[in-house]
């Protein structure tokens, strides 16, 4: 029974150290996923600008 708990007791030792290996590799991985859609978001942004840009300098020249 002892031998079963110290089994037991490491077992549950390594789940947690595995869960929590798996949450941190998760959070860089959501990290790294933000800081490119953040820089896409801001491209994105940009050339709209760039196109309402190029509409008002139409409609200016008509």
């Amino acid at each position: 029974m002892v031998q079963y708990d110290v089994k037991n007791s490491f077992y549950i030792k390594s789940t947690k150290i595995k869960s929590t290996v798996l949450l941190f590799i998760l959070l860089g991985l959501y990290n790294c996923n933000t800081a490119e859609l953040i820089n896409s978001r801001r491209d994105f942004s940009q050339a709209i600008q760039n196109d309402i840009a190029l509409i008002k300098e139409v409609f200016n020249a008509n």
